[in-house]
């Protein structure tokens, strides 16, 4: 595979080369497939261990190690299908990256079964659901081509991450992050910087609260930048960072959103788009969408 692959875009009369391509063909697409989540396979972890707050886009607020009301016996939720017209929207929005199925991989019993056991699953839950997501944003950036001089030190931080991810449950609690965060931490920023700079930009926009974004968006840094409600649609993204932008009604309905990066399911979920929006490799349109 070439390491910069040009696309072509539909102009008057034909095609016009268009910028090169920032991402690779993902080598390990079994990498991102692990990162789905399965809530048949889990126990309910996302529903109880979590605390709910009114402002994050539920009806009531609930403390951790609390089950939601809506949580069935068998661990299903009662309202999944009406999520949004019921005000979860918090819940719509969710998504463990799969840590939920792993957590329940480590215990022979639920935590309903084994009480005892409960607030020891809730922190490997919330451990592992920590380790995802690092390796999720260490997963994208093996896909920038311009962070080529990171590769390796970014598969040996994905090494080190599933290691730390296979432990055994005991292993798990009190595990301290910290360590690995901060080895992870300065090469995704440097991805980052590297992408945006590929794409001619860089320019920082931490407060997009409502506004309204027109056409071809490159380089930008949203990382960390508030979203809500902004407006995107028909917008094409090229080597834009989404790294924990606050992405809640979002509207990217028409949009092209291929050329972001560090852009979550979780994100996607919290946010508006119909059956036009193109995503990235890797993630899927939220049923909402629909």
């Amino acid at each position: 595979m070439p390491q910069s692959v040009l696309y072509w875009k539909p102009v008057k009369g034909g095609f016009q080369m268009a910028r090169p391509t920032l991402r690779r063909e993902n080598p390990h697409p079994e990498r991102m497939q692990a990162f789905r989540i399965s809530c048949a396979d889990c126990y309910g972890y996302c529903c109880t261990a979590l605390c709910f707050f009114k402002t994050d886009g539920f009806p009531m607020d609930k403390p951790a190690e609390t089950p939601c009301r809506n949580l069935e016996p068998d661990f299903r939720c009662r309202v999944h299908d009406q999520l949004s017209s019921k005000g979860w929207k918090g819940c719509r929005a969710y998504d463990c990256l799969g840590a939920g199925q792993a957590a329940a991989r480590l215990y022979r019993k639920d935590w309903r079964e084994a009480p005892g056991t409960a607030s020891e699953q809730f922190t490997v839950f919330l451990t592992l659901c920590r380790l995802r997501q690092i390796g999720w944003h260490l997963v994208e950036a093996l896909q920038l081509l311009p962070a080529k001089p990171l590769w390796a030190a970014l598969e040996a931080q994905l090494a080190e991450n599933q290691r730390l991810a296979g432990q055994p449950a005991g292993a798990l609690i009190g595990l301290d992050l910290s360590a690995h965060q901060a080895q992870v931490n300065p090469l995704l920023k440097q991805a980052a910087a590297l992408t945006m700079q590929a794409a001619g930009g860089g320019k920082r926009c931490a407060d997009g609260i409502g506004k309204r974004f027109r056409g071809e968006l490159s380089g930008m840094d949203f990382s960390l930048a508030l979203l809500i409600a902004a407006n995107f649609s028909g917008c094409t993204f090229y080597g834009i960072n989404l790294l924990g932008a606050d992405l809640r009604e979002a509207d990217f309905s028409d949009s092209d959103l291929r050329g972001a990066f560090f852009l979550t399911q979780g994100q996607l979920n919290a946010a508006k788009g119909n059956r036009n929006t193109r995503i990235p490799e890797g993630l899927s349109h939220p049923s909402h969408w629909d």
